[in-house]
């Protein structure tokens, strides 16, 4: 027996949109079709057009959640990973405060 949808039509029309429109853009937030063309290749000297990679930088969220997982496992190196799920949240402290 199938349930009643919980998607109305129109937001189906708008989830099947932007599945589509994220399958044109590569990893970077390139265009697919121009990142793929000929005139992106470097060898096609033809071309003036080059993709010019830029970093790395950081992103402080992911970096405090890497450095928290690496303290925890290496404090528990014989516990098992499964089912660890870890979270992040801003918060605000006077500039120049110790964490904490």
């Amino acid at each position: 027996m199938q349930g009643e949808s919980q998607f109305d039509d129109e937001q189906v029309d708008m989830l099947i949109a932007s599945s589509e429109l994220d399958s044109e853009y590569g990893v970077y937030g390139e265009e697919l079709a121009v990142a793929m063309s000929d005139d992106a290749n470097p060898n096609n000297y033809k071309s003036g057009k080059r993709y010019v990679p830029h970093g790395p930088k950081i992103n402080w969220a992911a970096k405090a959640v890497g450095d928290l997982q690496e303290q925890f496992y290496k404090e528990n190196p014989d516990g098992s990973r499964a089912g660890h799920v870890w979270s992040v949240e801003l918060k605000e402290f006077a500039a120049g405060a110790p964490e904490g």
